[in-house]
């Protein structure tokens, strides 16, 4: 005699253990398997539908668990504690440790707040009130991380770096990758910063001094240094580093020389030594090996944000030093292809109207111009886009 069957409404109420779940799991294989030996089609297809119905009936009643996403591109970051990410202080008995759980961490040394202002799959905001955090990004993720810090925006993509804030100041240091620093108070707005690389940002107003007359002294014979001997070229690849670091750009292309930088971009790993390569030859006073430094560098890392830097970069010294408009629009373009980075975005849109009309494509010039205005419609740079497009 067969054993009387369960009410559905009982079963639905009992929790589907694991091995239940694997027991269904088993059985659909065994299908799968059955199905690939050749054996009935339609007698497949419905023991298929049962058990799809089935599934179904079980997840929308509660019993099996719904599947989840894991922090990807649609899921906001979590700490692994537990706790909330809205307002970050750190603890007064040492620095607090904050660990994500896309493996990034943030570090609130004693006294620091910060406010996480955006959190989703694609980006991670957080306003720095005050105080000294590090922050050190997983790379490869797929967020966009961005720190406000009142004189300036630091936005990074996979790196270490420093931030600290007091009332008038702010100072941003880079332990491991490339960050870049946006403001109104950054030196040509926006600045790209390297390891070992640190900026300091100021509100406070310049002194006000009033000048003393000096006291007239008799003039003094002219004192003859004896000349200072140029170091001379060092074939080791870190030695150019060091002196890159330093700011000392000249003496870095000094120790390379022309062949070494080209050897140095064969051999080049990641982009960071590709634009280190391009900032010791173009502020060495070498643009044309620059720009060939650049254009690798964006084409070889295209659709990455670093890829997208590398081609703003090579637009603005097409534009104002090599005085090749129409590759610099050509750059530019690319950077609003791509996106990224994208707290470039309103000043590529804009340099692209300022290279297309120098450039003498008018028609061009004046259809960027109207893209510029529609998505930028209070833009800083809107009186210059108008001028740009201003022609014949």
């Amino acid at each position: 005699m067969s054993e009387p069957r369960t009410p559905l409404k009982a079963r639905l109420r009992d929790p589907v253990g694991e091995q239940d779940i694997q027991r269904a799991w088993r059985g659909i294989r065994a299908k799968r398997a059955l199905a690939e030996t050749g054996s009935s089609r339609w007698t497949v297809g419905w023991l298929a539908g049962g058990a799809l119905a089935m599934c179904l009936l079980l997840l929308f009643a509660g019993i099996l668990p719904r599947p989840t996403l894991g922090y990807g591109e649609t899921q906001a970051l979590r700490a692994e504690s537990g706790a909330p990410l809205e307002i970050l202080s750190g603890a007064a008995e040492g620095p607090r440790d904050v660990r994500l759980t896309d493996g990034s961490r943030i570090t609130l040394e004693p006294g620091a707040e910060a406010e996480v202002l955006e959190n989703t799959g694609r980006s991670f905001v957080t306003l720095l009130r005050r105080g000294r955090t590090r922050f050190e990004v997983r790379p490869g993720g797929p967020r966009r991380w961005s720190v406000e810090c009142s004189l300036a925006t630091v936005e990074v993509v996979g790196t270490a770096f420093t931030v600290t804030r007091t009332e008038h100041r702010v100072l941003v240091e880079v332990h491991k990758g490339i960050v870049l620093v946006r403001g109104e108070r950054v030196p040509e707005r926006v600045r790209r910063l390297t390891a070992g690389q640190s900026l300091e940002l100021s509100d406070e107003p310049a002194p006000v001094s009033t000048p003393t007359p000096e006291p007239k002294l008799a003039p003094e014979p002219p004192v003859v240094a004896p000349p200072i001997p140029r170091a001379p070229p060092v074939a080791s690849a870190e030695s150019w580093r060091v002196a890159a670091r330093r700011g000392d750009h000249a003496l870095a292309y000094a120790r390379l020389g022309e062949a070494g930088l080209r050897r140095e971009a064969r051999r080049a790993e990641n982009i960071e030594t590709l634009l280190a390569l391009a900032d010791v030859a173009r502020q060495s006073g070498h643009p044309l090996q620059a720009a060939e430094l650049l254009e690798q560098a964006s084409r070889e890392h295209e659709g990455e944000p670093w890829g997208g830097l590398a081609a703003f970069t090579l637009g603005r010294l097409e534009l104002e030093t090599l005085g090749r408009p129409s590759r610099a629009a050509e750059a530019f373009a690319r950077v609003i292809k791509q996106g990224e980075p994208r707290g470039l975005q309103e000043d590529a849109h804009a340099r692209l109207v300022q290279a297309l009309s120098q450039a003498g494509a008018w028609e061009q010039a004046r259809e960027a111009a109207t893209r510029y205005e529609q998505l930028y419609p209070e833009g800083y740079r809107l009186q210059d886009v108008r001028r740009w497009a201003t022609g014949p």
